[in-house]
């Protein structure tokens, strides 16, 4: 029942200034115990803006957590430790999906000042988020349109119609088939059921047959190289700078 904004900004600081423990084991532990709440926050951070979570603030925390960055004490922690900085970067990015092209209305008390991390981030992160929604809306059309497709040859008498309507439920499973088959009579919904109920059948068939004939290969497990957790804050807007660059091409 706490203040959602004042929670946030709390956890923000104890990211950055405020968890300058100088015990090495325990200003892990005090990390990995303020991450956890930071993620249990970002999992209900849309229903937290609904009730009145203050994301002009939140983003204000967010700076100040970005700019101890220039700091030699606090890159020095983040030498050891980057997952505060991931978490503060996943914050920053879930706020871009929940408000898209509008959180930049939420930073007018913020200077875009040169070589910000804050205004670097964001401006990947909703362009990152802008790409999805349309990508997300022209799959969906896709969908869409197979699907009419589909039920369009089974109308026709195609008899690779079923086949391909139990492909789409497997690769589909969230999209329902519901409103096309209440447009046909009883009998064609009957038809429908009892041709993916056969189809799921002789694909369970089908799979046991393999698998009393095949033989399970074993791979060889490539180790994997150590994942550098420092970067300067240079190298970091080198990073966002070529992702944004991918994103444009």
């Amino acid at each position: 029942n706490a203040n959602r904004t004042s929670t946030f900004l709390s956890l923000l600081w104890l990211l950055g200034e405020g968890g300058a423990v100088e015990d090495q084991g325990l200003r892990t532990k005090f990390s990995d115990l303020t991450i956890k709440c930071c993620i249990k926050c970002v999992k209900n951070l849309e229903t937290s803006i609904e009730e009145g979570l203050q994301v002009e603030a939140v983003l204000v925390g967010v700076n100040a957590f970005l700019g101890s960055l220039e700091r030699g004490e606090m890159r020095e922690r983040l030498r050891s430790d980057d997952k505060p900085l991931r978490m503060v970067k996943t914050v920053i990015n879930e706020l871009c999906k929940i408000k898209g092209k509008g959180i930049y209305e939420s930073m007018v008390s913020i200077p875009r000042k040169e070589g910000s991390l804050l205004y670097t981030y964001v401006d990947l992160y909703s362009s990152m988020a802008n790409k999805t929604s349309a990508a997300t809306a022209n799959a969906a059309q896709a969908r869409r349109e197979e699907l009419a497709s589909i039920f369009e040859k089974i109308g026709e008498g195609d008899g690779a119609g079923l086949q391909l309507l139990y492909k789409f439920t497997l690769s589909h499973p969230r999209v329902s088939i519901d409103g096309h088959l209440s447009k046909t009579s009883e009998s064609f919904q009957r038809y429908i059921k009892d041709g993916l109920a056969a189809c799921a059948r002789q694909s369970d068939l089908n799979k046991e047959n393999r698998s009393e004939g095949g033989e399970e290969a074993a791979g060889k497990q490539v180790p994997a190289e150590p994942r550098r957790t420092s970067y300067s804050i240079e190298e970091l807007r080198q990073r966002v700078e070529r992702a944004k660059a991918l994103l444009n091409k």
